[in-house]
């Protein structure tokens, strides 16, 4: 009897790939045996996936697309990237391509999370007659989950908020609201802090730029660094710094003013989760799977939305922080950053860990997509 097979398909960025490992682990733990798939990009998910295969010994074979996206209009300056990557989306080769993986693999379920990276495999799904499921951990429904969500077995929202969307968009019965998926911590605050040579009797602060990176979040780190220095609790703080795909990192004339805070710079943090368990703080972005981490770890955050999305989609994942009592909202043009940080800091300085969710959301999800194929 040929073992069972799950294609898992979506990325771009890490909110659209970690979710989709997280349940690709709680799949293996709970059914040993399955034979897990992975259709994405050449961005992020082509590097995360083959890197959390190695960490957890979850076997995932990657299959690579040739699409890549973004929301340009064509100009003479732009044009080689419009003749490389979207005319062959416009074309339609990416769904070729994906008919070809998806027959060739032959999977009993896709699960898809959703953005353009997801589309093809989907598209796949439908044409190959394969059922296929929805994940929605973004509190705002975006285009292609909404596209999707009138033939998907199950849809999975991880807010009250996404799942009243996607009730308007499919079979009521159909929208499991379960919280937010995370994968498991698997180093203890002590592992981490030997791992990345920290300072154990200071409190950690960790700051995430996001999967590819952020110029505005190491601007702000810096400026929280300078106000740490002038405070109290400047040489009681330790700051890990995760500049993200792009390498940015804190400027050389904020760290050299804030040399009594611990400053460890790397460009990825490939278990993020088992950094956010033994964090005291968190300070950077609100994207899907990064609040997904926090509320499985429960670390006070300072959260930065990103304000570029058009939907503001981080302010309202940040907004499911704030009402469980675990984060500030503060945007990143505010002039007295720094300051505002500062205080935060101080507020909540000997504030304790919240509790996680239990029964986890991966677990759910997961116990959720057996029995589907079990019927199948």
């Amino acid at each position: 009897m040929h073992s069972q097979r799950i294609l898992l398909t979506g990325g771009g960025t890490g909110g659209h790939v970690y979710p989709l490992l997280a349940i690709a682990e709680a799949l293996a733990e709970q059914q040993p045996g399955l034979e897990l798939h992975y259709l994405g990009s050449p961005r992020s998910e082509a590097r995360i996936v083959p890197q959390f295969s190695a960490l957890t010994v979850i076997q995932i074979e990657f299959h690579e697309l040739a699409i890549r996206f973004s929301y340009r209009l064509p100009t003479p300056r732009n044009w080689g990237y419009w003749r490389q990557h979207i005319l062959p989306l416009l074309g339609g080769r990416p769904f070729r391509e994906a008919v070809e993986v998806v027959a060739r693999i032959k999977p009993q379920l896709v699960i898809g999370s959703g953005g353009y990276v997801s589309t093809p495999g989907l598209y796949a799904a439908q044409q190959l007659g394969i059922p296929y499921v929805l994940l929605q951990v973004d509190t705002v429904v975006g285009a292609a989950n909404a596209h999707f969500a009138p033939g998907a077995q199950r849809i999975y929202a991880g807010s009250a908020r996404a799942a009243q969307q996607l009730g308007a968009l499919a079979p009521a019965e159909r929208v499991m609201p379960v919280g937010f998926p995370a994968r498991r911590a698997r180093l203890n605050r002590a592992e981490v802090f030997a791992q990345y040579d920290l300072d154990p009797a200071r409190r950690l602060l960790v700051v995430m730029a996001g999967s590819l990176g952020a110029g505005a979040i190491a601007r702000l780190a810096g400026e929280v660094m300078h106000a740490v220095s002038e405070s109290a609790y400047a040489d009681r703080l330790a700051v890990l710094y995760a500049g993200g795909e792009r390498g940015i990192g804190i400027s050389a004339t904020a760290h050299a003013s804030a040399q009594q805070v611990q400053l460890i710079s790397v460009p990825y943090i490939a278990d993020s989760v088992s950094a956010l368990a033994a964090a005291d703080f968190y300070l950077g972005r609100s994207g899907a799977a990064t609040v997904a981490e926090l509320v499985a770890t429960g670390p006070q955050a300072l959260l930065v939305p990103d304000p570029q999305h058009r939907d503001h989609q981080q302010f309202f994942n940040a907004a499911e922080l704030v009402a469980r009592g675990q984060g500030e909202i503060i945007e990143q043009s505010d002039a007295l950053f720094g300051a505002k940080a500062l205080a935060w800091l101080a507020r909540i300085w000997n504030e304790p860990r919240l509790p996680t969710p239990a029964p986890r959301p991966a677990d759910v999800i997961a116990g959720d997509i057996l029995r589907l194929l079990a019927r199948s």
